[in-house]
């Protein structure tokens, strides 16, 4: 009896922190998938709210931006169209209590003008915790066959 209420306590004490993560790796997903899209319908207005103020980005096939204003400048632009995408083989590390990476193999159907984007590539996130948010710091993506 003993080893069970001690075997029922550990179980409970774990389970805490996997659901935490669990949650987290759920929320952080969502704001990905919103980015994807909010890219795709040119509104900046998705990452001015998501972004640090000194978050770069960079995307296979179109290069690297730097500062949350360029960035929002370039999504708001438009000129690129995403016609579909989907997300595989995600990973969440939780490095800190205020920083988490998710990683994802993702599929797409994206050109900006002539240029078709790689149809998959390997995404990298860095979120960092500021005010009780997460927030993208970092992204970096690298075509993969």
């Amino acid at each position: 009896m003993k080893h069970s209420i001690a075997a029922l306590l550990f179980a409970s004490v774990i389970a805490v922190p996997l659901t935490a993560e669990a949650d987290l790796k759920e929320d952080l997903v969502a704001k990905a998938k919103r980015m994807w899209v909010a890219w795709g319908e040119a509104d900046g207005k998705v990452f001015e709210e998501q972004l640090t103020e000194d978050a770069v980005q960079i995307i296979a096939g179109t290069g690297m931006l730097s500062g949350r204003d360029a960035i929002v400048k370039e999504v708001s632009a438009g000129g690129c169209e995403l016609k579909g995408f989907e997300f595989e083989r995600i990973k969440l590390h939780k490095l800190s209590k205020d920083i988490a990476v998710l990683s994802y193999t993702a599929t797409q159907d994206a050109a900006c003008g002539e240029n078709k984007l790689p149809p998959k590539v390997q995404s990298t996130s860095i979120y960092v915790k500021k005010k009780k948010e997460w927030k993208l710091i970092r992204y970096q993506e690298t075509p993969i066959d």
